[in-house]
């Protein structure tokens, strides 16, 4: 979501937009995330607990890149006598890698997981008659790249488990990921929120502020409220809708005093998910996100359970 910040076009054709009705919006082409031909892929070693991987793919809206900083597993002297590493998909939050998710991935591979952090390209389009097509799309490359990474990693790791984290925009990635991979064994996310219509319109995330300024101008709408509801009649990928065909256990953990994914967005998506643990936190969105770090080793603990 961090790059839904388009060019805008001229007045005449945003006005041009508004008017149309929603059956304008029928030809919109949602690839399947199966189908990928892999253009490129480029592994480049940092040191022996660091490498890059550098990957082109033909997918979802044409081709695009996946960037990834990958911390390789390294076995503790308790798990060294285990077949093989599990397997890591590590979502970042809007803002893209951070120290959170450097730490978590490094604590992670420190013990045995096979660590991914993937940073995706985002869709570039200007607003036209297929921008909520392309917002739709944007989940199901995401869907696509877990599909892709899981099967590299297996290429190195034939065994182990398959697990996905992630805060904010990242835990939101990983469920909404979680219905497309079969041999997912478990998914954490922290204040992750369902519902994005509502999310577009209420957050106060700048990267989304910016987008939904910019996107009801050329629409010509006034009020959030008038936004939410041309994007509810429109999207067609949300959490939602694709979590309760999820496959693997599923942790959440909701911040009460949220208003970046807010927290009524996140209750919304739990009920929908029906998680096998539920923590929440008096805080905000920032507290929320840092548990990932805070309660690491109780994450690992609900990964490695069987």
């Amino acid at each position: 979501m961090k790059s839904l910040l388009f060019k805008i076009p001229t007045v005449s054709v945003c006005f041009f937009i508004f008017s149309l009705s929603v059956s304008a919006y029928a030809n919109c082409k949602y690839d399947d995330v199966n189908h990928y031909r892999l253009l490129e892929f480029r592994r480049t070693v940092i040191s022996k607990n660091e490498e890059t991987w550098s990957i082109k793919v033909d997918g979802v809206g044409g081709a695009y890149q996946i960037q990834a900083t990958v911390y390789p597993a390294r076995p503790t002297r308790l798990s060294a006598a285990k077949d093989s590493a599990d397997k890591m998909v590590l979502f970042p939050t809007i803002d893209g890698e951070s120290l959170l998710e450097r730490r978590v991935g490094s604590y992670f591979a420190r013990r045995d997981f096979y660590v991914v952090i993937p940073t995706i390209e985002e869709l570039n389009q200007e607003f036209d008659l297929e921008t909520v097509c392309r917002m739709d799309q944007m989940i199901l490359r995401v869907q696509q790249s877990a599909v892709l990474l899981f099967s590299e990693l297996k290429k190195l790791i034939p065994g182990g488990r398959e697990v996905m984290i992630g805060a904010s925009q990242g835990g939101i990635r990983s469920i909404s990921a979680a219905s497309v991979l079969p041999d997912l064994h478990a998914v954490w996310a922290n204040v992750a929120g369902g519902d994005f219509p509502s999310i577009y319109a209420e957050s106060n995330v700048r990267a989304i502020t910016a987008f939904r300024s910019e996107h009801m101008a050329v629409l010509g709408l006034k009020v959030p409220s008038e936004y939410e509801a041309f994007l509810r009649d429109r999207l067609t990928q949300d959490p939602v809708q694709s979590c309760p065909k999820r496959y693997g256990r599923l942790a959440m953990v909701i911040a009460l005093k949220d208003d970046s994914v807010p927290t009524l967005n996140q209750q919304l998506l739990q009920e929908s998910c029906a998680p096998d643990f539920i923590r929440t936190l008096n805080a905000g969105h920032v507290r929320g996100a840092g548990d990932l770090w805070l309660k690491r080793r109780e994450v690992r603990q609900f990964l490695e359970q069987n």
